[in-house]
């Protein structure tokens, strides 16, 4: 869970280290990870990310999310991917 804005959010997120990056790894647990959410009940889930990271941001649009906007927290300017 995450807050975006004052609302408490169901957060989809991925790390990877440097040799697994581009194999398709995050994208396949990303998904996995929303099936499993929706078979839950949960209707809504975001991914917050940074907006250098060009990477998980298609991962995210691989995933079916879109960029629903920008937020600042703190001092970090953040991306809110939805669906």
């Amino acid at each position: 869970m995450q807050t975006v804005d004052g609302v408490e959010e169901v957060e989809v997120g991925y790390h990877l280290r440097t040799e697994a990056q581009g194999l398709g790894y995050a994208t396949e647990a990303a998904r996995a990870c929303l099936e499993f959410a929706r078979a839950r009940g949960t209707s809504r889930v975001v991914a917050i990310i940074d907006p250098a990271n060009l990477a998980s941001q298609r991962v995210a649009l691989k995933c079916g999310l879109v960029l629903e906007k920008q937020v600042v927290t703190g001092a970090l300017q953040q991306l809110v991917f939805a669906a």
